[in-house]
């Protein structure tokens, strides 16, 4: 992946902004632009693509969150793709449409 390894198996791009009291857990990448905020959990097996924002006490295991998506403050994802309208859900038996904010363009 593109960026410099902060500790083994999580990558963190060059630009992508990532506060201090922030959780990575490795397989892991932030790419260029994304900013994750504090108290936000990011993995295992996750992909944060650029200018994305994951706000306050996010969490987000086992998916991906695609570029210019704005992930809710204490909001919690698992194997689930995310993307600036909406979100599928990769292991669901009931699967449910649920809208999430993208960022302006």
């Amino acid at each position: 992946p593109e960026g410099d390894p902060r500790s083994p198996g999580v990558w963190v791009a060059p630009g992508a902004k990532v506060h201090a009291k922030a959780t990575l857990t490795a397989p892991a990448y932030v790419g260029a632009g994304a900013r994750v905020g504090q108290e936000v959990t990011v993995g295992p097996v996750v992909s944060i693509e650029g200018n994305c924002e994951l706000m306050r006490g996010a969490r987000v295991i086992a998916g991906a969150v695609f570029p210019h998506t704005r992930v809710g403050r204490a909001t919690r994802w698992e194997s689930a793709l995310l993307f600036p309208h909406g979100q599928i859900e990769l292991f669901s038996s009931s699967p449910r449409v649920v809208l999430v904010a993208g960022l302006p363009s």
